[in-house]
Order: structure tokens, then C-alpha cells, then sequence
């Protein structure tokens, strides 16, 4: 599938290279907070770290879709509203995920939790992320030299 588990991490492979150094180093990113938040539940971090990591994948979560979705736009990618739908429904999933470890920490079943997002992260990334790579290449090439 292009990923590799070790002690259940997520390990970025080149297989995962949607072509866009900036995509790539958020993807990589991601993957890094998704990491975190493993290791703060194997460690059996207190409710403020987890909830503190589960924060800051939220914040860089909504900003990649942002950038992703704008080069998107750029590119030309057909498929750009279908690949929004999906960005809003992880959203809403992680909003809720989030408020449920809010209102009672002891409700999450945090393994679920971990496997949900590495999941949705790695389809996501060599599922739909592959479909646009092709149209930001062929921009690529189009745009005037800088």
C-alpha cells in the first residue's frame, strides 16, 4: 500500500509523493501528529497532552486543505468538489472525536481513534491525493518561469 507500520507508526514511503514539495512536507507533517498522538496514548499521557495534539492536528488539518484546495483551483482538477466533500466530512468526524474527549477524556476508545485517522490519512493520501497529482504536474509546467 506504500506505507509501512513500525510498532504501528505511520512511516512516509515516496510512494506517498503526491510531486509538491510544500503537499508532501504537510502530508509528512500529519502523519507526525497522528504519530503523537499514538505515542501520547501508549504512554498514557494526561488528557491535556492529548487534547493539546489533537488541537494542533485539527489547526494543521484545516490549514492543508486550505492549500491543498487552492492548488486545486490553480490546477484545474476536475474532481475538486467531490475531494472537498471529503475534506469536510474528516473535519466533522475529528470535530466530533474531539469535543467527545472534551466533554469526558475516559469516552474515547483512543486505539479507534488512532486507527481512524492513520487509516483515513494513508487512503486518503494514495487514494484521492494521487488523483489531483497529475493535474498540479501539468500546472506545473504551464506556469511561467519565476
Amino acid at each position: 500500500m506504500g506505507i509501512r507500520m513500525v510498532q504501528s507508526l505511520l512511516t512516509w514511503t515516496d510512494k506517498m509523493s503526491v510531486g509538491v514539495e510544500t503537499l508532501d512536507a504537510d502530508h509528512k507533517k500529519l502523519m507526525g501528529f497522528v504519530n503523537e498522538l499514538h505515542a501520547a496514548v501508549k504512554t498514557r499521557a494526561g488528557a491535556e497532552t492529548v487534547g493539546r495534539i489533537l488541537d494542533e492536528l485539527i489547526a494543521y488539518t484545516e490549514y492543508h486543505f486550505e492549500v491543498e484546495e487552492q492548488l486545486q483551483k490553480l490546477a484545474r482538477f476536475p474532481d475538486r468538489a467531490a475531494h472537498r466533500e471529503k475534506h469536510e466530512a474528516l473535519k466533522a468526524k475529528v470535530y466530533q472525536l474531539r469535543d467527545t474527549f472534551r466533554a469526558d477524556p475516559e469516552s474515547l476508545n483512543n486505539v479507534k481513534v488512532f486507527d481512524f485517522l492513520s487509516d483515513w490519512l494513508v487512503r486518503h493520501i494514495l487514494g484521492d491525493d494521487m488523483k489531483y497529482a497529475p493535474y498540479l504536474a501539468k500546472a506545473a509546467n504551464r506556469a511561467p518561469p519565476a
